[in-house]
């Protein structure tokens, strides 16, 4: 799952679930299995998923006011002449490259309805933007990505390795990928807007009563988005991965993994979990304008969904990442799986991105 910025991560479980069951019997028995009163239901509530997604939200949004307040007059300076170049179309080819390179589409902001000199200061934000990315690159370099909480999973102990084999180093550091957080024992529900944050047994008595709850159960989140969004930041910065519990999960029942042995199945699950989270980065990051273009028409002529999940996002605006973000989990884990049955998509990502390694 890719985590939207302006999502809140807050608020009480209990509320919410008890507030969209079906019927007042319902919402009794709810009450009555978690023998909590309502307002007890406060223990569950959270402001993110920990302290660093908060102060990372903190730092992004303290620098976009500094940037705002005293630095933006100083951007104005330095990028005017190639802001107003490229609004008069005679734009410098490397800024149009810069651009181009985040997937950043500039002739949105020269064909809005804002005055000239509006647009002049998006273009130069943006410019400043773009070059923040190869900036938080090189802080990355050579920098090693922090795991916490795998140490107790037999599944995926070797998780560090295997990651770095799977994308190598030059592309993880690309991703700016900081950490990689394993909470096992949180389940992820997304209900409407809001996310939650809850142990394993509040969300199982909640199962007994909302049977179709595991529709909004989650496994992973990646935060990338808080970068691509340029509304949001003002520059690039290194972003976590946060893994949630797989309880209740049926990987059995996948078909990609059908050829997997039975005592592996889980294993490969959850990587691909890992490696559809990391995707977001690829996508968000290294698809340029150009490439972002072929992958569309791709995706547009295929007959079938890749899987159940991707098909949720089949009119979803985030259908081509949510996509992208698949095939990457299903190359790395299921041999074979992708180029049989997705023979352009399996090339699209060998193509752009042969340091991604193949299962085997």
């Amino acid at each position: 799952m890719k985590k939207s910025s302006d999502e809140s991560v807050n608020v009480e479980i209990g509320k919410e679930l008890i507030k969209n069951s079906e019927d007042e019997n319902t919402r009794g028995r709810i009450e009555e299995t978690l023998n909590l009163p309502i307002d007890h239901f406060e223990r569950y509530r959270i402001q993110f998923v920990d302290s660093e997604s908060a102060h990372l939200v903190q730092e992004i949004h303290g620098y976009k006011q500094i940037f705002d307040e005293y630095l933006f007059k100083t951007a104005m300076d330095d990028y005017f002449d190639q802001a107003c170049d490229l609004y008069e179309g005679r734009g410098d080819e490397n800024i149009i490259l810069l651009l181009k390179s985040i997937n950043f589409d500039y002739n949105k902001i020269i064909d809005s309805d804002l005055e000239e000199h509006e647009k002049v200061a998006k273009l130069v934000k943006v410019i400043v933007k773009a070059k923040s990315y190869e900036e938080a690159v090189d802080h990355n370099r050579g920098k090693e990505i922090e795991f916490d909480g795998f140490e107790n999973d037999s599944d995926i102990f070797d998780i560090k390795e295997f990651l770095y084999n799977t994308f190598g180093r030059k592309l993880l550091e690309e991703c700016l990928v900081s950490k990689i957080k394993y909470f096992s024992d949180k389940i992820l529900l997304k209900i409407g807007k809001n996310t939650y944050i809850v142990p394993i047994d509040i969300y199982e008595r909640s199962r007994k009563y909302i049977p179709n709850i595991k529709e909004n159960k989650y496994k992973g989140a990646a935060f990338s988005s808080w970068n691509s969004n340029h509304e949001f930041s003002q520059k690039y910065v290194l972003t976590p991965i946060n893994l949630f519990s797989f309880y209740d999960e049926t990987p059995e029942e996948i078909d990609y993994l059908e050829k997997i042995p039975n005592d592996k199945k889980m294993r490969m699950f959850k990587l691909g979990i890992i490696n559809h989270e990391i995707a977001h980065h690829i996508y968000d990051y290294l698809i340029d304008c150009d490439k972002c273009e072929e992958w569309e028409k791709i995706v547009e002529k295929q007959k079938k969904p890749l899987t159940q999940y991707s098909d949720r996002y089949s009119n979803h605006e985030l259908k081509y990442d949510e996509y992208f973000a698949e095939a990457v989990r299903i190359m790395t884990t299921s041999p074979g799986y992708l180029g049989i049955n997705f023979p352009e998509i399996d090339r699209f990502i060998k193509v752009n991105f042969p340091e991604i390694q193949e299962a085997r």
